[in-house]
């Protein structure tokens, strides 16, 4: 019986396979029909209009279909099973794209369906904002979120940013995706030449949806100061800058307790010269803060935007430069550390500079891991190819310490870059927050919880558990640290922390001490104003080093250091902040 069983389940087998292998054409064309209408959002009508081409492989059909000779779908089927080994559009881009294909093609038919273009007009722009928010693998740029709730935005733009949300910048298409765009604005009656658009003079102010909250409200300006800002902006260190350009976002509610609600960046001018600020909400009042960023931070003497990035809460400093060709800086306004009173930084995520008239991009992109090393990233685009390059390097990331005239924006000039950085000296490694123990034990006695871009020598390593023990020398104090809290290149290579030190300066003439206690002796006697670098909090006290160089953001080895009281010292997370926010006017 069971030998039976097994003959009958190999001739099932056998029948299976030689039916598969003998699959009739029409069956092979249907199959591939139901590619183009299951996940490429074709109607059976526009199916049925394509030519298949087929040829038998090894153990595949393969087939090819078409309705344009330049369009090739590809399917490779599986004999056995008639099932789909591999396919492939011809419209693919270099981005990560979540849109599909079906979502896009229903949505250009519900476009000509209702005529919206023709129309144009704020019911149109209405209906067609309600019909994408049905799509959730579709995410509308900010572009085009803005301008179907403002005046002056075109149809031509609204399908412009339709296949830029869903594809990415042209220049990360395929030749393919390219000429479906401008056959879809032919076929639409409109013009595809459509340019690089500047932001005009004046107050946009219109709300976008965040998943992590019901609504963010964005207000987008140039030349003109919004209602809100208006005290923010009669800060003293204001006086005689004009306000240039802004943005900002607003949630209906703050993400965390103690996160504000809204952030922005403001651009100033004082004749050529050029000052970046950040604004932050607060939590309580709703009331907006201005903090300074850098006056090294913006290019002198270019016309300029800055516009809301999106749902990711990036901002971008944009500067055109033609019709076709434009570049920015895309930024974060991101909290330093929540000890300090005033927390917050400008934290560069990526250069962009785009030419849609050569369908080139070029990216550098700040750390692709978040706290590695990892400037400079580098991304060269063109015609739907990518090439990535990473030149490590130790830089702060922090556009207070950028000097936007001096960055790399071609690969050359970012192996140059790279080559040229700063390097983490030999014998050294760098801290993430960090305690400083008395022995190789989490118990031994506390001497002080160090912060994230500490440089410490190392003297010694010794065995862990789980990771290994650092015997660490800072200046004036020696102890142990965790190896899963220390980046040191001899022993995990690539993996530095780099993060920026915050920093005090001295309210009175003060000591520098060896020590907390109170016998211990003098290192140095700090003047009033005296800038220092907070390695490390310890109760009352501070372990601070005194900086050869009051403009540099990175810990260098030999710098005088020691202790000093935390009533002291006026702290905030960079020296121009200090000298806004903590010593008043001058």
């Amino acid at each position: 019986m069971k030998k039976w069983i097994i003959t009958l389940v190999a001739l099932l087998t056998l029948f299976t396979v030689s039916h598969a292998d003998k699959a009739t054409e029409e069956e092979l064309i249907q199959l591939s029909q139901s590619l183009l209408t299951e996940v490429y959002g074709y109607t059976q009508e526009e199916a049925d209009s394509f030519t298949y081409d087929i040829s038998d492989g090894n153990k595949l059909w393969l087939v090819q279909f078409y309705q344009n000779t330049s369009w090739v779908y590809k399917a490779e089927i599986i004999k056995s099973d008639l099932s789909f080994s591999s396919y492939k559009t011809p419209f693919g881009t270099s981005s990560v794209s979540k849109a599909s294909e079906n979502s896009v093609r229903t949505l250009l038919r519900d476009m000509e369906e209702n005529d919206w273009f023709s129309t144009w007009n704020a019911d149109s722009k209405q209906a067609l904002r309600e019909t994408l928010a049905q799509y959730s693998d579709i995410h509308i740029n900010n572009s085009m979120d803005r301008g179907l709730q403002t005046e002056g935005y075109t149809s031509a733009q609204a399908l412009e940013d339709f296949f830029l949300s869903c594809y990415g910048e042209r220049p990360q298409w395929s030749p393919e995706t390219l000429a479906w765009r401008n056959a879809t604005f032919e076929a639409f009656g409109l013009d595809g030449n459509v340019p690089f658009v500047a932001m005009q003079q004046g107050i946009q102010t219109y709300t976008v949806h965040d998943m992590r909250v019901d609504k963010t409200t964005v207000c987008e300006f140039v030349g003109m100061v919004p209602k809100a800002l208006t005290q923010a902006f009669s800060h003293p260190k204001l006086e005689g800058w004009v306000c240039l350009a802004g943005a900002y976002h607003a949630r209906s509610k703050s993400v965390a307790a103690d996160m504000p609600p809204g952030k922005g960046l403001a651009a100033f001018g004082k004749g050529e010269e050029r000052l970046l600020v950040m604004l932050v909400q607060d939590n309580a009042t709703l009331g907006w803060s201005v903090f300074p960023v850098s006056e090294t931070a913006l290019y002198k003497n270019r016309d300029l935007f800055i516009r809301y990035g999106g749902n990711t809460g990036k901002f971008e400093i944009v500067y055109p430069i033609s019709d076709t060709e434009t570049e920015y800086f895309g930024c974060r306004v991101v909290m330093m550390s929540r000890l300090l009173e005033h927390p917050y930084v400008c934290e560069l995520d990526q250069y962009c500079h785009i030419n849609n008239g050569d369908n080139t991009m070029f990216i550098v992109g700040a750390r692709p891991n978040i706290g590695v090393l990892g400037w400079y990233h580098t991304i060269a685009v063109q015609n739907g190819s990518k090439n990535e390059v990473r030149y490590p390097a130790l830089n702060s990331g922090l556009m207070e310490y950028i000097n936007v005239s001096d960055f790399p924006t071609t690969e050359e000039a970012c192996r140059e870059a790279a080559a040229a950085s700063q390097a983490i000296p030999d014998g050294y490694g760098i801290t993430a927050s960090v305690h400083l123990r008395k022995d190789t034990s989490s118990h031994s006695k506390d001497l002080g919880m160090y912060m994230p871009g500490t440089l410490v020598e190392i003297l010694d390593i010794l065995p862990g558990t789980r990771a290994p023990w650092y015997h660490v020398r800072i200046g004036v104090v020696e102890g142990y640290m965790s190896g899963d809290y220390v980046s040191y290149k001899e022993d995990q290579p690539g993996t530095i922390f780099h993060a920026v030190l915050s920093v005090g300066r001295v309210k009175n003439d003060t000591q520098l001490k060896q020590g907390t206690g109170l016998l211990d002796a003098a290192v140095v006697k700090l003047p009033a104003g005296s800038l220092v670098r907070v390695l490390a909090d310890r109760g009352n006290w501070l372990h601070v080093g005194v900086p050869s160089d009051e403009n540099s953001w990175f810990m260098q080895p030999g710098e005088t250091n020691g202790y000093i009281k935390k009533s002291a010292v006026d702290q905030a997370t960079v020296p121009l902040q200090l000298d806004w926010l903590m010593l008043g006017d001058e």
